[in-house]
């Protein structure tokens, strides 16, 4: 089936172009690796892409379709000279010869002595145009009589039976002429002389070709049908390999900035509340300060108006109203004290301290950031302020309290300074104040306070107990 529809291809259906402009190929020039281009269009590509290597510098290109390098005939050469010393494709230009749309109609030989003479047949040997009178030479010339020569009024005959000498690639002016069945190469005499004289299955192409089976490796258009259904196969699995790529592209790329968008909305929830967090820990932090800071200010106030209290009394009051003072003074600063040692505000936030910076980590495992750390430094304040009161003992009488309450009574010896005569047996007693002592009595059982203020004690409270304590 695959041959029935290749001979039923017309001839302008499958017409030789050019891989570059991908046009019918023109005047068609051969690459050693036997690529055809046009040449206008391969004298193009060699001004844009010939580039000297290595240390020599010579000019070099890569075909355009197998990339094979291909190197200049010489080093000087310009890109017009290197296209035109292609080999031309003579094969090409027989096989698309069509003179029913050719404008030369005149005989190719006449016009070269200026006459134009109508040209009646086509040698297919020269790919030239003649008149009668040319072709006659053709059979006195030995060389020329082996050229095919039919008529133009003969179509069916000008496109078959081609027959062109191939040129060598690799030697200018040679043509193939034996094949070497060892090696399965064709073979210019050169090719032969240097190359093949010691292989045994060497014979001029004629004969390999007449033999009923030849030797040569033998090859259908079936072969490049089915060729090119699995490179068209190929291109489409690839195209199809490019669409899905393009598809997975496009749902990974979806997916990815779907899954940022997440990440996103987790760190901007997470910053939302470790904002929130730290805001609220630092106006803490602050508010308490400020609290602090009033409460020192406040007690300032306290010792100040008891300083100005004080130093009026000492310029203007008795010894009597100065002691009064003196206690009292005492007692409000230390009241004042003993209620800002019962607050709890001093200690202060005087640091923060962030230890971990990872958010993504902290994210991905508690979904949160971590919290700022708040250092508190133990208040000196307090202290301060408890050492004042004590500063104010500076009397003798406060003094010897001081000193007395710091003694262990039992480990020292009592010395008689004073005596009054009670009606009672008194067990024990203490002061209580600068001039009043508490007493413990037997009869009647109770505590009693005395006021020692001149040489005869007087009680002036009792309180009854069950017995003597």
């Amino acid at each position: 089936m695959a041959d029935s529809k290749s001979k039923n291809l017309s001839f302008d259906q499958d017409k030789f172009r050019c891989p570059i402009c991908l046009e019918e190929v023109r005047d068609p020039k051969d690459l050693p690796c036997f690529h055809t281009f046009c040449k206008s269009c391969i004298q193009t590509y060699i001004s844009s892409t010939a580039a000297c290597t290595g240390d020599q510098s010579v000019k070099t290109i890569e075909c355009p379709v197998c990339r094979e390098s291909i190197t200049a005939p010489r080093n000087d050469i310009s890109s017009e000279e290197w296209a035109s010393s292609l080999p031309q494709n003579k094969l090409i230009v027989s096989i698309s010869v069509d003179m029913e749309h050719s404008e030369n109609t005149n005989c190719t030989f006449c016009q070269k002595s200026n006459k134009a003479v109508e040209a009646k047949h086509w040698c297919k040997t020269c790919m030239e145009s003649m008149c009668d009178d040319c072709k006659s030479y053709h059979s006195y010339v030995p060389i020329l009589q082996s050229h095919k020569i039919v008529s133009l009024s003969d179509l069916g005959k000008l496109k078959y039976d081609i027959e062109i000498d191939e040129p060598c690639p690799l030697h200018k002016g040679k043509y193939f002429e034996v094949f070497c069945e060892d090696h399965d190469q064709l073979c210019c005499s050169i090719c032969f002389a240097t190359k093949h004289r010691t292989c045994r299955k060497v014979e001029f192409i004629e004969f390999v070709a007449a033999e009923p089976n030849p030797k040569c490796p033998q090859m259908t258009t079936t072969c490049f049908i089915d060729a090119l259904k699995k490179l068209e196969d190929i291109q489409e699995e690839y195209k199809h390999k490019v669409q899905n790529l393009n598809s997975r592209k496009q749902e990974i790329c979806a997916c990815t900035e779907k899954k940022i968008d997440e990440i996103k909305a987790l760190l901007d929830k997470a910053h939302d509340q470790w904002i929130k967090q730290f805001e609220q820990n630092h106006s803490d932090a602050v508010g308490n300060i400020e609290i602090a800071s009033d409460e020192v200010k406040r007690f300032a106030l306290t010792v100040q108006e008891a300083k100005t209290l004080f130093e009026k009394v000492l310029e203007h009051g008795s010894p009597k109203q100065i002691f009064v003072t003196r206690c009292k003074v005492r007692h409000q600063i230390s009241e004042h004290v003993d209620r800002l040692r019962n607050l709890k505000i001093w200690d202060v936030v005087d640091d923060y301290n962030q230890l971990d910076t990872n958010f993504i980590n902290q994210v991905c495992k508690d979904e949160k950031f971590e919290d700022v750390i708040l250092l508190e430094s133990p208040s000196t304040t307090i202290e301060a302020m408890k050492k004042f009161p004590t500063s104010l003992l500076s009397n003798k009488i406060l003094q010897r309290r001081a000193i007395m309450a710091e003694k262990e009574w039992m480990k020292i010896n009592l010395e008689k300074v004073s005596q009054y005569k009670l009606s009672t047996y008194v067990y024990f007693g203490f002061f209580v104040e600068d001039t009043k002592i508490l007493l413990s009595v037997e009869s009647p059982p109770a505590l009693q306070v005395f006021d020692v203020t001149n040489s005869t004690a007087r009680c002036v409270y009792t309180y009854l107990c069950p017995s003597a304590p």
